[in-house]
């Protein structure tokens, strides 16, 4: 049963619990119609999980395909410039570490603090064919433990840790950035400047770019019903706007 609210101005965390309370019927209805094959999007065709230990609401967005639509030109460039790894820092339960995998089978590294979210996403990558391909790691928050000198070729390297950007992203540290393409989601809003510290950092060895949260192109969708439910489902739910770095190496690794 979902507690009812405190106040006549709810907090943050009531209207997050609502959210999702909600979006379990809404996401249910959605894998129920479409089953677990994500629709459209860099990940077509990959089979993902309905729920997620956190359950952030999103899995129905996942399944459209539509989940951070405002990366998708940027993994349609990163396979222009053809990464040999992917490193994956905040993998959850695997919807990039999983799906570049499937997409390009070539070997991840995936981390995330959370247990449950690395056993999900073992169980997915098996599923979808790539466990060989993806080595699962625990969170960490030392950059010196991403320098992964076993591996060759130039590196395309994801960061979604929940404000640890700011310490793992350092090239002093860890070297191999330096000429790795990054795709960082800045948390701003847990470490104040976190976005641009970061670009200042990567001024010198990167072409550094800034991409804000917008609203997919609901044109996309046209299969679906025109409705409440689907304007949930195609959009993100984050209760506060996030953006993105993308950085392309000035030179590419070896």
């Amino acid at each position: 049963m979902l507690a009812p609210l405190t106040s006549d101005k709810p907090s943050m965390e009531e209207i997050n619990a609502l959210l999702k309370h909600l979006m379990w019927g809404v996401n249910a209805m959605i894998f129920r119609a479409l089953g677990d094959t994500v629709v459209a999007g860099p990940f077509a065709t990959m089979t993902i999980p309905e729920r997620a230990p956190w359950d952030d609401g999103n899995s129905g967005a996942k399944l459209l395909g539509s989940y951070e639509h405002e990366l998708h030109d940027t993994i349609a460039q990163t396979e222009w410039r053809e990464p040999k790894v992917v490193v994956n820092v905040g993998c959850a339960e695997g919807y990039y570490a999983v799906g570049f995998a499937k997409k390009w089978n070539i070997p991840v590294y995936a981390w995330d603090t959370d247990q449950a979210a690395l056993d999900l996403c073992a169980d997915y990558a098996k599923r979808n064919k790539v466990g060989d391909k993806v080595t699962l790691r625990k969170g960490t928050k030392d950059p010196c433990d991403l320098r992964l000198t076993e591996t060759k070729g130039h590196r395309l390297c994801l960061f979604d840790c929940e404000g640890d950007e700011l310490d793992l992203v350092d090239p002093l540290l860890c070297p191999e950035l330096k000429r790795a393409d990054l795709i960082i989601e800045c948390h701003d809003f847990l470490k104040p400047h976190c976005s641009r510290t970061l670009a200042d950092r990567l001024s010198s060895t990167h072409r550094v770019e800034m991409i804000r949260q917008t609203w997919p192109d609901f044109t996309r969708y046209r299969f679906l019903t025109p409705s409440v439910i689907s304007l949930l489902t195609v959009t993100e739910k984050r209760p506060i706007p996030c953006c993105w770095l993308v950085c392309w190496a000035n030179r590419r690794g070896d």
